[in-house]
């Protein structure tokens, strides 16, 4: 049975590909919970067809075994010997991953950094879906899997790679719903794009919020028919992160977003 976490990624041991700008772990994410940043509300940047793509993820590894959910109680109290990221599902051809450690192996508590890079011509929306294996030291017993102990893997979900058509914006979205992409650039110091579908002409409502919760931006548009833009400078806001959500009146879709500077 799977088991949904937050996501992460695996690779496949291409430390002989030079990617142009190499991964470093952020000791920022040292006191985050077991997860993947960014999130999946910020989510991955998109890509383009045909053009080179590099972005990079950091994973943060539990530091006991209760931070990973249905693990059997008596695991629960122990610490994580080491995080392994095993396979990854849905990535476009061409794309492809390079972990900071051999194997793709991490220490329990420790910042994992994964390289993701390529050139891709899978037009699309690409649904991600990792397995992870961990293990534990269990009195006696000594070293146990932690898919052995759970029954199976984990599956962390939740994360989407855009590749956008190199001559149209409409193929980075589903022409038949409302989705509402990613900022480019994220972080960004001047201005910014985010860009939405939808299935027809209607009123949409763009809001900001703070990460105190406060709504600091509100804008009413009407939209046309398929994909539509927004254009936000960092100029209207102080550096910070903020949450952005867009409304269709039926539907309220929410990201997260970097203001570096001005």
């Amino acid at each position: 049975m799977k088991r949904i976490l937050l996501f992460a990624l695996t690779a496949f041991s291409l430390q002989s590909f030079a990617q142009n700008t190499p991964c470093v772990p952020d000791a920022m994410n040292q006191d985050s919970l077991f997860g993947l940043w960014p999130d999946t509300i910020q989510n991955l940047p998109i890509a383009v067809e045909g053009v080179y793509y590099e972005s990079y993820v950091q994973l943060k590894t539990p530091a006991v075994a209760s931070e990973v959910p249905d693990v059997p109680i008596q695991f629960a109290s122990l610490g994580i010997d080491s995080i392994g990221l095993v396979e990854a599902l849905g990535m476009p051809s061409g794309i492809q991953m390079s972990c900071d450690e051999p194997n793709c192996v991490y220490p329990g508590n420790s910042i994992g950094c994964i390289n993701i890079f390529g050139t891709t011509n899978a037009v699309g929306v690409h649904d991600l879906e990792f397995k992870v294996d961990g293990w534990v030291t269990a009195p006696i017993i000594g070293v146990v899997s932690m898919s052995v102990a759970v029954g199976d893997y984990v599956y962390l979900t939740g994360y989407k790679l855009v590749v956008n058509g190199s001559g149209s914006d409409v193929n980075l979205i589903h022409s038949n719903s409302f989705e509402v992409l990613q900022n480019i650039p994220n972080p960004f110091t001047g201005n910014t794009s985010i860009t939405y579908n939808l299935m027809q002409q209607r009123n949409v409502s763009f809001s900001v919020y703070n990460v105190m919760g406060a709504k600091v931006m509100e804008q009413k548009y009407v939209a046309n028919t398929g994909t539509n833009t927004i254009e936000l400078s960092a100029n209207e806001l102080e550096s910070g992160i903020y949450f952005y959500t867009l409304s269709n009146g039926e539907e309220i879709v929410t990201k997260r977003m970097i203001v570096a500077g001005k």
